[in-house]
């Protein structure tokens, strides 16, 4: 039940990071960064095998530096 709570809990941080005006975006995202946290503490998962992965998954599928937004890759 905590786990699902703290699944929920993200997507409403993220929601509120959206909708954020740019003075209050570091306190939104600092929220979900907590959440986040606490979710990877919940999951014994630690930070550097995220960020191995991110880096991954930037080598494999490119990150956002180049602004590129993906609208299509025709695999369904």
């Amino acid at each position: 039940m905590f786990h699902q709570a703290l699944r929920e809990k993200l997507v409403e941080e993220a929601q509120e990071v959206v909708a954020a005006t740019p003075m209050d975006l570091v306190t939104e995202l600092a929220d979900l960064c907590e959440v986040i946290d606490t979710l990877m503490a919940a999951y014994d998962i630690d930070r550097e095998t995220v960020l191995v992965e991110q880096k991954r998954r930037q080598i494999e599928r490119g990150g956002f530096t180049h602004r590129i937004r993906l609208l299509w890759s025709g695999a369904d």
